[in-house]
């Protein structure tokens, strides 16, 4: 591997109760306004339909998540992307400053478990069925204390922790 090596990886955040709840509010206040114009304004409440669902279609698809890391020279950055195509950085992480980076369940994570002065952060998917060695644990320097980081990780990301982090990696 070179020096300049670029490692991406996304994962879709699982929608949970509090997008499932923008998601139906939207589509009842879109139907709301729609029915409640037509039946007050005719047609000329079609205009003001046309508005509602503009609204509930840009505004619904804000709900869909997805993390983007993006490892290179020595930093992990994490996106968070919304609806597919608005993108704003979340975090930078040196990883020179990491600790430890392993497994979720591993040993040396259940260290930290009970560590609740660190910051934390979880940009991870949320989906049960995402294989054990794909979720990654990471204590890194944050700020003047240390941060506990959670995400999902690919082969090509722990192979490149591995090669450029031998001693803070335990995969």
């Amino acid at each position: 591997m070179d020096d300049n090596k670029v490692v991406e990886y996304i994962v879709q955040k699982k929608a949970g109760s509090k997008e499932m709840l923008i998601r139906a509010l939207l589509v009842v206040l879109a139907l709301g306004i729609s029915l409640v114009t037509t039946m007050f304004l005719g047609l000329y409440g079609l205009i003001f339909t046309f508005f509602a669902v503009f609204f509930a279609i840009y505004f619904y698809k804000y709900t869909s998540i997805e993390y983007e890391y993006l490892m290179l020279g020595g930093e992990m950055t994490v996106d968070v992307i919304y609806g597919r195509n608005k993108r704003k950085t979340v975090q930078k992480f040196d990883l020179k400053r990491a600790e430890l980076i392993t497994y979720i369940d591993s040993e040396s994570a259940m260290f930290y478990s009970n560590a609740t002065s660190m910051t934390t952060f979880d940009f991870t998917s949320g989906y049960a069925d995402v294989p054990a060695e794909n979720k990654i644990f990471m204590v890194v320097g944050y700020g003047a204390g240390n941060a506990k980081v959670f995400f999902e990780a690919s082969d090509k990301v722990k192979e490149y922790l591995n090669y450029y982090y031998p001693t803070k990696t335990k995969f």
